[in-house]
């Protein structure tokens, strides 16, 4: 590493700031690391954080949520009655928190590299407020009025990923009112997944999404948000999927979509996003929709879409306990789940 070394009055040889730029942990390694951290009690974080704290803490990464969620798991495990040198713990907080957070850009990114930056300064007493400030516009943007604009992977992935440090975060914070306001926010949107999940708590694919669980609720009622309409009546969940925020990452083209469940089958669950090997064999035509209702109109170029997300809807559900209906109005085309030529229908 030549010159990307400098050698301190101590005698400890440390990486310099081009060093932690340019050889951080990939994603990958980073993130077989957090899973080794959170399935295993024999790892020897005091000599993680002296030989590997620089690469822990890359500078600038493409996707750096795995680093972020290590910074949380080290930090609740160290809450959890883990011994960790305590200098060792100051200068990894030091070093996280020269990374980039993606700043300004609020998502799940920057929700998480909050979460270990406020986990730090709770295991450390540094009572930063900046960094809790910051952590609850994060939520706010993310959260809307409890939907969340990333979609419901994302969301389960925030709601966890906080979720780990937050008897750390609620001893130290007490009753701060923005810690106040967070706590808040995030029972909106686990609420939320709980109203999007069918009876078994699996939830509907909204954004980037697959096969993913909650709690299930037995909630009945329409329940109305910005983003979607929830209809929740006997055994059926219908979700009109507006998706009407302005931008947000992680959003499939769906406009005025329809995901159905009943009881604990989704019939039409939404797009969701295949697998990487999927994507890999065919990285021009991943996002293309395999499971899922929507309309379509004269407009529907993939990137063009967003344009057309504040013009009204014209598409209604009408429920019983034994059957729906979708009603168009307009000029539109109705695509049925899995484009095979055959007429779909679903009998309870």
């Amino acid at each position: 590493m030549g010159g990307h070394l400098f050698l301190f009055r101590d005698g400890e040889i440390k990486m310099s700031i081009i060093t932690q730029m340019v050889l951080p942990f990939s994603a990958g390694v980073a993130g077989n690391w957090y899973h080794t951290l959170t399935n295993s009690s024999t790892v020897n974080v005091n000599a993680l954080l002296k030989d590997s704290s620089s690469q822990l803490c890359p500078i600038i990464h493409w996707n750096a949520i795995w680093h972020h969620r290590i910074a949380t798991e080290i930090a609740t495990q160290i809450f959890d009655g883990l011994r960790v040198q305590e200098d060792l713990v100051l200068k990894y907080r030091k070093k996280y928190l020269r990374m980039f957070s993606t700043l300004p850009l609020k998502s799940n990114k920057s929700f998480s590299y909050y979460v270990g930056a406020c986990s730090l300064d709770a295991i450390t007493k540094n009572y930063d407020k900046t960094n809790l400030e910051r952590l609850q516009s994060i939520t706010e943007e993310l959260s809307c009025d409890g939907c969340f604009i990333e979609g419901t992977h994302y969301s389960i992935y925030c709601t966890e990923t906080i979720g780990r440090a937050f008897s750390l975060l609620d001893q130290f914070y007490g009753q701060d009112e923005v810690w106040i306001l967070i706590k808040e926010r995030i029972g909106l949107v686990t609420h939320w997944q709980r109203r999007v999940s069918n009876t078994e708590g699996v939830v509907a694919s909204i954004g980037d999404s697959w096969y993913e669980k909650v709690e299930p609720t037995d909630e009945k009622g329409i329940y109305n948000y910005f983003d979607m309409t929830i209809h929740r009546i006997a055994k059926w969940v219908i979700i009109q999927n507006h998706r009407k925020s302005r931008f947000a990452l992680h959003e499939h083209p769906h406009l005025d979509e329809v995901l159905i469940a009943y009881g604990d089958k989704w019939i039409v669950q939404g797009s969701g996003m295949p697998s990487y090997k999927q994507v890999m064999a065919n990285p021009l035509k991943w996002r293309r929709p395999r499971n899922h209702f929507i309309s379509e109109g004269v407009y529907d170029i993939p990137w063009l879409w967003r344009l057309r997300k504040k013009e009204s809807r014209s598409r209604s559900v009408v429920t019983n306990e034994n059957a729906i209906r979708i009603i168009d109005s307009g000029y539109k085309t109705i695509r049925w789940p899995i484009d095979d030529g055959k007429v779909y229908c679903d009998k309870h």
